[in-house]
């Protein structure tokens, strides 16, 4: 567990390694300071684990026009240099699955606030609902399980993503 300061950190759990990042450090800015960002390719850089997940408050990349260029600009190239799996976002009070050179950006807000409706039709897109719900992700070996369940209990999407050989008992 590695806390750099109150608002960002890093830790493992088994196989995964979690940075956790303030898009707010400035008071409402945003923005990830520039601090930031050389804490998090250090700490990305520096982690062994097989899967690592970025997480944030607003997305880069989501059912709506509410992004963060800065994810797009900043840390999307670090997700792909060191191999990030997921960035995982709330901000917007839907689910939205986005892919982007083979990384997940998911916006999960969809527990708490009242419900925005997401839309299809942005760049990278490929899974939205408006609902109340909660994610699950289960690591496997070298696949990783995903599911986005309604508060009904309806899966409302899946996907798996497969580093190696892919383990055939699923969770």
């Amino acid at each position: 567990y590695t806390v750099v300061s109150p608002y960002y950190w890093s830790f493992d759990y088994g196989p995964a390694h979690i940075a956790v990042v303030d898009q707010y450090t400035d008071g409402l800015a945003g923005t990830i300071s520039a601090a930031q960002l050389t804490w998090l390719e250090s700490d990305l850089a520096a982690s062994v684990k097989e899967w690592k997940f970025i997480v944030l408050h607003a997305p880069g990349w989501t059912g709506s026009t509410r992004i963060t260029a800065q994810v797009q600009t900043a840390i999307q190239p670090l997700c792909e240099t060191y191999g990030v799996a997921m960035v995982l976002a709330g901000h917007e009070h839907f689910y939205t699955r986005c892919g982007v050179n083979g990384v997940k950006h998911i916006t999960t807000g969809g527990g708490g606030a009242p419900l925005d409706s997401p839309s299809m039709g942005y760049p990278y897109v490929e899974a939205i609902a408006g609902v109340t719900h909660y994610c699950a992700v289960d690591i496997v070996g070298s696949t990783l399980y995903f599911k986005a369940v309604g508060s009904t209990g309806t899966v409302l999407d899946t996907f798996t993503i497969v580093h190696g050989p892919a383990d055939t008992t699923p969770p």
